[in-house]
């Protein structure tokens, strides 16, 4: 039965605002939902969902479940939960934000759905070379231990206040010491850069350091600023892990042997930061000024380990077998820890990326995707990049999806042999918005009528075009 479509009119979502309360856990109500409660803390509603609560939504509740936000693998597209089993599981699926819109306020005008998309801007990323930019997006940016907000290092607030003004007026403003700060020693010059993703105000919400040495371009991690505790401490971002990889960047758990840092020497210790990943002992080169990444540690006295938050690395004390036990320790790209390479598994569609066997466990989904000789493979993913099938106990990769599934009109995935394929889309076999005309083809019901109980195509021969809009069947076909 379809659901009778509320008035067009403006709404105060207090029935709303209280049904999101109640699910977070208010004292006063007894529809407390754990899942959604960790939802809501991890994601603020999405912005366009917001302005459209001032017109009534088809059904809020549905709605208020759903909590819709903005897509962790591309913020320009919407993600939900579907119901209450997905939501125990952590799974979510993405759609476009104009569909999306269009499904809870069908009766809302187009251009009003517009209008509420338009004032959505999505996240932006791009690479930025200078010192400037990215000291400043360490400072501005994810909460960081190399920040001077953590306060360990020499690079403190009245400087951070200093290049405030500069990346506002830089005509106007001086530049502090730059040298001051941990992240100076990433010199644009020794082919270092930062990828920053860039919020809808124009805060920086996420950043990944990278690197071209020789013919690749490699990053260690990506940070994002921390979901709804502003200062609360960095998270993996996803969407620029994914982002990178677009722009031909591979994710690597260490950085390459011989890749340079600025890091002059200073009393027995060189000025340099903590260092992400698995590889931090560095050397000094034959430029007294510049170390680069090594594991030779035979020559301790000249060594350096990159592991302290002060912003100064000091001299590496230990000996050749300490480099010994990290050669079977492998670093998992997602908790950020090293792990004994019997507790690491291999994930991807490649199998090219690794997880400790606790991330895979409680973060990873194992999916089905395309096989070239086969109807499927199986690997594993991250949770938020699988999505449920329909009428199924598999999930799969929708990025490749197998050739026995498709993805309909609903923005499901479903068994192909429960659904029909209209023009371009797919849609259930079982869908309302389908029929079977009176020559046994499936249509859509919007380019059908229905005359004595059966369905005509309006271009069917069969059926005849009245002045007043009206149809029927044409008289020679009732002899």
């Amino acid at each position: 039965m379809e659901k009778t479509l509320p008035p067009f009119e403006t709404w105060d979502p207090i029935p709303f605002d209280k049904l999101t309360r109640a699910y977070e856990g208010d004292p006063d109500e007894k529809k407390y939902i754990s899942w959604h409660s960790c939802l809501q803390r991890k994601y603020k509603l999405h912005s366009c969902v917001r302005t459209m609560l001032q017109y009534r939504p088809l059904d809020y509740e549905k709605l208020c479940l759903e909590w819709p936000h903005p897509a962790d693998s591309d913020p320009a597209r919407m993600a939900y939960t579907r119901n209450h089993t997905e939501g125990e599981n952590d799974k979510q699926l993405v759609t476009s934000v104009g569909k999306y819109l269009a499904r809870h306020w069908p009766h809302v005008p187009d251009h009003l759905r517009r209008d509420a998309q338009a004032l959505f801007t999505p996240d932006q990323m791009k690479f930025v070379k200078t010192r400037p930019e990215m000291i400043a997006a360490v400072e501005f940016g994810p909460r960081s231990c190399m920040a001077s907000i953590h306060g360990s290092i020499p690079f403190k607030s009245t400087h951070k206040e200093m290049l405030g003004k500069y990346m506002i007026s830089r005509d106007k403003a001086d530049l502090p010491d730059l040298s001051l700060h941990p992240y100076y020693a990433y010199d644009p010059a020794l082919d270092w850069s930062m990828a920053v993703r860039y919020g809808s105000g124009g805060t920086v919400d996420g950043r990944a350091l990278c690197l071209k040495h020789g013919e690749k371009n490699v990053f260690v991690r990506a940070y994002r600023r921390h979901s709804t505790d502003p200062n609360g401490w960095s998270e993996t971002d996803f969407a620029l892990i994914e982002w990178l990889k677009t722009q031909g960047y591979a994710h690597e758990s260490s950085w390459p042997i011989g890749a340079q840092l600025y890091a002059p020497e200073y009393d027995n210790m060189i000025r340099a930061p903590y260092v992400d990943g698995g590889r931090t002992i560095v050397e000094p080169t034959k430029d007294d000024d510049i170390v680069r990444f090594t594991l030779n540690t035979d020559d301790d006295d000249r060594l350096y380990v990159c592991e302290g938050t002060s912003g100064f690395a000091e001299r590496y004390t230990g000996n050749g077998d300490d480099d010994e036990d990290r050669d079977d320790q492998i670093y998992c790209s997602y908790c950020e820890g090293c792990f004994h390479e019997d507790n690491i598994m291999s994930v991807g569609r490649l199998g090219s990326d690794s997880a400790c066997e606790n991330c895979v466990s409680n973060s990873f989904t194992f999916v089905r995707g395309s096989d070239r000789w086969s109807s499927y493979q199986e690997y594993y993913i991250h949770e938020n990049d699988a999505e449920s099938v329909e009428d199924t106990d598999y999930w799969i990769d929708p990025q490749y999806p197998p050739p026995d599934v498709c993805h309909t009109i609903d923005d499901e995935w479903q068994l192909k042999e429960n659904c029909v394929l209209i023009g371009d889309d797919w849609y259930h076999k079982e869908d309302s918005e389908i029929c079977y005309d009176i020559e046994g083809d499936c249509r859509l019901r919007t380019s059908c009528t229905l005359i004595d109980e059966n369905w005509y195509a309006l271009d069917s021969e069969l059926i005849h075009h009245a002045e007043d809009g009206t149809y029927s069947l044409r008289q020679h076909d009732l002899v």
